[in-house]
């Protein structure tokens, strides 16, 4: 996106890193880890490290066309009584408005929270974020958890109001 100051165009992406520099903050991104991309961003002089963990659409919807999109015909056509040859299109056009709610629920998912690194003299941020890029994989590995086992997990929570259960 290019903004336009003073007369000025200027690309957003030049700005984030202008002011990344200038409060000394390092960004460091992995894609598709068990199914998440994982942000850890650090400054140079903080012991404390924000991770956060967002699904990696490309994984999503690899997964809705293994398990997700059986998964919900079958759960529509057995609450409806529904015969699957009989009612094949009324079944798919239900389940393709399905999938595209249950991609916007899943988009909505973030977890955040802090790891704490401390401070020396002698690591370099860029040390302690790999560390703590570290501690986030280790997590997500330990746990084996995709975003599809945790919109599972969470689809009847009322807080979530997630709108499609598989």
């Amino acid at each position: 996106m290019i903004i336009s100051v003073l007369n000025v165009d200027i690309d957003l992406t030049i700005i984030r890193f202008l002011i990344n520099l200038y409060f000394n903050m390092m960004e460091k991104i992995e894609r598709d880890h068990y199914g998440w991309d994982i942000t850890v961003e650090g400054k140079k002089f903080f012991d404390r490290f924000w991770v956060a963990y967002t699904p990696n659409m490309n994984y999503i919807f690899n997964s809705i066309g293994d398990e997700i999109y059986p998964r919900i015909a079958m759960n529509y056509a057995k609450q409806n009584n529904l015969s699957i040859e009989l009612n094949k299109d009324k079944i798919e056009s239900w389940t393709d408005k399905a999938i595209s709610v249950f991609i916007e629920d899943i988009s909505t998912i973030r977890i955040k929270y802090y790891i704490d690194v401390p401070f020396s003299i002698l690591t370099t941020l860029e040390n302690r974020l790999d560390f703590a890029m570290d501690l986030a994989r280790t997590r997500i590995a330990k746990d084996k958890l995709t975003p599809v086992d945790y919109y599972i997990g969470l689809q009847n929570d009322p807080r979530k109001n997630y709108r499609i259960k598989l």
